[in-house]
């Protein structure tokens, strides 16, 4: 097989990026190295880290497109206004089992306070907390949700829809259910 062209940085980056995603539904988020994402992507794993300033840059990418359908949810609200908040929320996890699928894999490493999963949980904690304060602070008060209580707990309950419709429909995430079962305590 030949090696794709890397002369278009945007392409490469997509494609690197779009192989992660997989990588990460499929053996884990936490699994995801510079090595197997070079190989998925057909690029060298030097690429892999420059283009995204090294693994902690594609993680944050990674997690990014998790929660950019739900940031998106309250400007298509605007579009369609009978349609309730979670049903936009959740309706790209509905079109897209990759999507669920890597919902799911972030929500399992939320949280996790130790051993190697701890910088990812970090990151993965700070990203949720920029998307809770957004909603709170932006789109719940300027949105007819802003009558149905603080708008933190409405911003929590969004993420938690977010969330629990992502493992729902996500294509069985193996192992990493037995994880968020841990993590809740069943």
């Amino acid at each position: 097989m030949a090696r794709p062209n890397s002369a278009d940085p945007d392409a490469t980056r997509e494609r690197i990026l779009d192989a992660a995603v997989i990588l990460s539904v499929h053996d884990g988020f936490d699994s995801l190295s510079a090595r197997s994402v070079a190989l998925a992507s057909g690029v060298s794993a030097t690429t892999v880290c420059a283009l995204f300033g090294g693994m902690s840059g594609l993680h944050a990418k990674v997690i990014e497109t998790a929660f950019v359908p739900l940031l998106k949810a309250f400007s298509a609200i605007d579009h369609k206004p009978s349609m309730s908040v979670f049903k936009v929320a959740t309706g790209q996890l509905y079109e897209s089992a990759t999507l669920a699928g890597l919902v799911t894999q972030i929500a399992a490493l939320a949280g996790l306070r130790h051993g190697r999963h701890r910088a990812l949980a970090d990151q993965i904690d700070r990203s949720l907390n920029v998307v809770r304060d957004h909603f709170a602070t932006v789109e719940v008060p300027n949105s007819p949700l802003r009558g149905y209580g603080d708008s933190v707990v409405v911003a929590d309950r969004i993420i938690a829809v977010y969330f629990a419709a992502a493992f729902h429909l996500a294509p069985d995430p193996g192992t990493d259910r037995d994880r968020l079962r841990a993590l809740v305590g069943e």
